[in-house]
């Protein structure tokens, strides 16, 4: 990238630099190309300007959000992309087809949505829809498991060849003094 002579090219020439990694190793694959984003937000520090000081900032503060959330998606496993449509799908085939008559009940929730949802909850929409809460249990249990294997699988996938696995967190035994 041919940079001009200007302080903002020269502040931003590694962001640019940073977009150009990655689109391609040479050997025949086409990788996505990674980006990066820089937002610069000018601001006044005069009180007659204070209106549009406080609108840029506000602007900043949503495309930082919006830029979070977008990251924070990339990182969801298979299971948490599942839209509402999917989730619904996937309960009405569920036992072969067991619990299709309240499958309905489900459109309200993508896959994320479902993995930090409580049991209670999940057994409220099923009684409403006409399922007990035996039906929410299994449901809900079995969602889980298919979710910890999704996570499993990305976290193996996302760790490579060679990589150790670290042992699961145990707190410290508590001492009676």
């Amino acid at each position: 990238i041919p940079y001009r002579n200007s302080k903002l090219t020269m502040l931003l020439r590694a962001a640019f630099e940073h977009s150009r990694v990655g689109a391609g190793d040479g050997d025949g694959a086409s990788a996505a190309p990674r980006s990066a984003v820089c937002f610069a937000a000018h601001v006044s520090p005069l009180r007659s300007q204070a209106k549009h000081t406080a609108n840029t900032l506000e602007y900043a503060a949503q495309m930082l959000q919006a830029t979070m959330a977008e990251r924070q998606r990339a990182e969801f496993d298979e299971v948490e992309k599942w839209s509402s449509k999917k989730v619904v799908g996937w309960v009405a085939q569920l036992d072969e087809g067991k619990f299709a008559h309240c499958s309905h009940a489900f459109a309200r929730c993508t896959g994320k949505m479902l993995t930090v949802e409580f049991l209670p909850d999940v057994a409220q929409w099923l009684e409403a829809a006409g399922g007990t809460a035996e039906d929410a249990e299994r449901i809900f249990y079995a969602f889980r498991e298919l979710h910890k294997k999704a996570k499993a699988a990305k976290n193996k996938a996302t760790a490579g060849p060679g990589a150790v696995a670290r042992p699961a967190f145990r707190p410290p035994a508590l001492v009676p003094r």
